[in-house]
């Protein structure tokens, strides 16, 4: 617990915190907190240069702790307080976010509508469910990204997530930019498909 501030949220540590771990080890931590994103201080450098000081907004939140650190409002419409989606989470024996009273409650959608960012960051979303593209994955809750890149103030979206996990992301038909980058850190076993997906609109 070593990355647990005093209020119970993550605090932002180096990525070489958690290098004097296994990633069994940091994926099991992750499972059972409801984190999938860790928000090394190497990976907060990084967005903010991207969000260069423009007006930004981070969706799909859950803990805030990306969001907290790069100072910027943090948001979530909270599904997985959902009580169907927690019996799903619970069936699979993984813990749901805890959201914090800072994160809040608003969809992606609803988020834009009220901040009207010029930048969008999202860690780990989930991309709305198309039933005509089932293949593709997603749930009902999740976020038109489409629709998102479509606001007129939008000029850019930040998505930290995993090239294995979200290949199917219907986004990525979109020109967009890839970054690998050594200091990303997170839930899954294949660290080294960690990535960060830039679209600038």
């Amino acid at each position: 617990d070593g990355a647990a501030v005093l209020d119970g949220s993550l605090g932002t540590l180096p990525s070489s915190f958690y290098d004097g771990f296994s990633q069994n080890d940091i994926s099991l931590w992750c499972v059972r907190r409801g984190y999938y994103s860790l928000p090394t201080t190497e990976l907060v450098a990084f967005v903010r240069e991207l969000i260069d000081g423009a007006p930004a907004v981070e969706i799909g939140a859950g803990h805030g702790a990306l969001g907290r650190a790069l100072g910027i409002p943090t948001t979530d419409s909270k599904m997985q307080d959902r009580p169907e989606l927690g019996v799903h989470y619970d069936r699979m024996g993984q813990a749901r976010v805890a959201y914090p009273e800072s994160v809040e409650k608003l969809t992606a959608m609803e988020a834009l509508e009220k901040y009207r960012p010029k930048v969008v960051v999202g860690a780990w979303v989930t991309h709305r469910f198309d039933a005509r593209q089932p293949a593709r994955g997603g749930n009902p809750y999740g976020v038109d990204e489409d629709k998102l890149l479509e606001k007129p103030f939008v000029q850019r979206y930040v998505f930290i997530g995993h090239e294995r996990v979200h290949q199917h992301k219907p986004i990525l038909r979109h020109r967009h930019a890839t970054h690998r980058l050594p200091f990303l850190q997170g839930r899954p076993m294949d660290r080294e498909k960690h990535v960060v997906w830039v679209w600038d609109v």
